[in-house]
């Protein structure tokens, strides 16, 4: 499995003792700050470099509440917030977005410019009701670019709160819990600083590739030594 959370999900049915944990991968050479370019993004995008960059990522479901980034926007207007997803029968985002002028929607990207999204952004937020393991939280995490999620499903497992990210619980202020910490994050370079410090050294040696491909042979030899 992918992270604790979904083997938890899962255990009752197969038995946990059978079930091993193995996060994603994340490509640091193709993630990383190297990649960061505000020029080409303003140039292609059209993206106002004047203002914070405020980015999500994601379907536009329910489940990963972009209603949410929606209301920073609305509460956040000195800030640009890029939303980067498909659209989806279960929200009329267009209808969400229709009065706001600090957001800019891309429903498909590149993956070389999401890349370059990423590493130029001021802050990565991803208010999902659960993930089964969150790929592009790590993806931001090596692109230099502090993440700001909601403390939920595996996403949990992924960050250790104002160490190298931060988690927001689901209480009935949290949209506010969300704007206090943007700001509060912007204006302490020093906060940010150790946060994108942090989040690389964990990209960098926990999800590397190199380190996967080594527990998945262990975890293979494990059961090959069990038939």
């Amino acid at each position: 499995m992918v992270s604790e959370y979904v083997k938890h999900t899962i255990k009752h049915l197969i038995g946990g003792d059978k079930i091993f944990v193995i996060h994603n991968g994340v490509d640091t050479g193709f993630f990383n700050p190297s990649k960061r370019n505000l020029e080409y993004l303003e140039k292609k995008y059209k993206i106002d470099l004047s203002k914070p960059l405020i980015t999500f990522i994601g379907e536009l479901i329910r489940r990963k509440r972009p209603e949410i980034i929606v209301e920073l926007a609305r509460r956040n207007k000195d800030k640009t917030f890029i939303i980067i997803g498909r659209l989806n029968r279960q929200l009329n985002f267009k209808r969400l977005i229709k009065d706001t002028n600090n957001i800019i929607w891309i429903s498909i990207m590149k993956r070389k410019d999401v890349a370059c999204l990423l590493a130029s952004s001021d802050i990565f937020v991803l208010p999902s009701l659960y993930e089964g393991f969150g790929m592009v939280v790590v993806e931001a995490m090596a692109s230099g670019c502090p993440v700001i999620v909601t403390d939920h499903g595996a996403m949990s497992e992924l960050v250790i709160d104002g160490v190298d990210g931060f988690k927001i619980k689901r209480v009935p202020n949290e949209i506010e819990a969300f704007s206090e910490l943007i700001n509060d994050l912007l204006k302490n370079e020093e906060l940010k600083k150790k946060i994108i410090t942090n989040a690389l050294k964990k990209a960098q040696e926990n999800f590397n590739w190199e380190r996967l491909t080594l527990q998945w042979k262990k975890v293979l030899n494990t059961i090959n030594s069990t038939k």
